[in-house]
């Protein structure tokens, strides 16, 4: 199914996304987010001399969730914002979700469009309950809903200067079909075929636990693990600055 919607991908993102961390504001602000604190977070990020490939601008930079403008409240001069964090050296990006929920203007755009996932009788749209309320879920089997969705996101990049690139986020099992426990791996990605990322997710954490699936290996130290079957790296150790990465080789 997602090979059938979802071709190759035909670019390589920035090395530097593969050396360093992405720093997003929901690791120290979660949804209580705005202007001076997205600003505030990449120069203590500087201050501390810290590694950064790209800033990630987490949950709540809009009004309701299916909105593709910033808050004006919160974000007053978002385009100021991204010039700042730009000549700074802050490539920024944007969380990006499927979910259109009721009280955002759009929901009725995409009801009138057809752009929802429908329920089996294919007559209405399937609301569901996701973690931030209740919508519709944007049908990317559906060129019209794919085209709508890419010209909102057009939109909001150019008004706001937005440098996001071109991510190719997959999950583990896409390299190993037939492995059951990669199915169930959800704090690991690749980026395209043949880069493994392993982040750590727990706060003040200099270690985690890695899963490679069977094949050859290429740790970001230079580790080379030649396996036959999975295996299992306990208590790997990753310095702050630093995030864990392995090529399949």
């Amino acid at each position: 199914m997602v090979r059938r919607y979802f071709n190759k991908p035909n670019k390589v993102p920035a090395k530097v996304m593969f050396r360093h961390p992405i720093w997003s504001t929901w690791a120290l602000h979660k949804t209580d987010i705005d202007q001076d604190k997205v600003l505030k977070y990449a120069a203590n990020i500087r201050k501390y001399n810290f590694n950064c490939s790209q800033l990630e601008i987490d949950d709540r930079y809009t009004r309701r969730y299916g909105d593709y403008e910033f808050d004006p409240t919160k974000f007053p001069n978002a385009t100021a914002m991204f010039q700042k964090l730009k000549s700074d050296g802050f490539p920024a990006s944007l969380w990006i979700h499927p979910f259109v929920n009721y009280d955002s203007e759009n929901f009725h755009t995409c009801v009138e469009r057809g752009l929802f996932v429908r329920e089996p009788t294919g007559r209405l749209p399937a609301l569901v309950r996701w973690w931030n309320g209740i919508g519709g879920i944007l049908d990317f089997t559906n060129p019209e809903a794919r085209d709508w969705f890419s010209s909102q996101l057009r939109s909001l990049r150019s008004s706001e200067v937005l440098d996001t690139g071109d991510p190719i986020i997959r999950p583990l099992w896409w390299i190993a079909t037939g492995d059951e426990t990669a199915y169930k791996i959800d704090s690991q990605f690749l980026i395209g075929d043949d880069l493994m990322v392993a982040p750590v997710l727990e706060p003040g954490k200099q270690e985690r636990d890695i899963y490679l699936p069977a094949g050859r290996w290429k740790s970001y130290k230079g580790e080379r693990f030649d396996i036959k079957e999975p295996l299992h790296l306990t208590d790997y150790p990753v310095d702050l600055d630093e995030i864990a990465y392995f090529v399949w080789v």
